[in-house]
């Protein structure tokens, strides 16, 4: 898959980080990208979790109102000590991003001709628009919840020593 973005974890400890994100996690054995929105409860667990022999995936647990934003996939990459995590969409949200950015694509291909409606162009630029502004959303909401995860376990670990 595409990973669109590559985040670094600033000041922290790559055991601590990895113990944060086991902890947080609820397992799966199933791909993220074809499980259901489950919604976050009450158990204190930020991400669904899928482990395999190289690297963790997550997804964020959403609420009931958060259904609508784009999904990503978060990997942590096992041989690069989980000091940084690369992100891409999930399935269905790579179909819709490419459909719009298609759709737009295909109204401006008419742009000199008599089929061109800057109607269609201007709703394709605002739909484009409010979706890659949710997926900055969403991003910066999957960032607080690591960092989150993070600080609670370097938390719990300065106070078991």
């Amino acid at each position: 898959m595409f990973y669109f973005k590559q985040i670094e974890i600033d000041n922290s400890n790559a055991q601590i980080v990895e113990k944060a994100i086991r902890t947080y996690s609820k397992k799966r054995h199933a791909s993220l990208d074809f499980i259901a929105n489950v919604e976050a409860t009450s158990d204190d667990k930020y991400f669904l979790g899928l482990e395999n022999n190289n690297d963790i995936l997550l997804t964020r647990l959403r609420t009931r109102f958060e259904w609508y934003f784009p999904k990503i996939i978060i990997r942590f990459q096992k041989n690069k000590g989980f000091s940084s995590f690369q992100i891409r969409y999930s399935i269905l949200s790579s179909i819709v991003f490419f459909a719009l950015v298609v759709g737009l694509v295909s109204n401006l291909w008419y742009l000199s001709t008599d089929y061109f409606a800057f109607e269609n162009v201007l709703l394709m630029v605002m739909v484009l628009s409010l979706f890659t502004g949710l997926t900055f959303l969403e991003i910066a909401i999957a960032r607080k919840r690591i960092s989150k995860a993070i600080q609670k376990t370097t938390e719990a670990e300065f106070l078991n020593i």
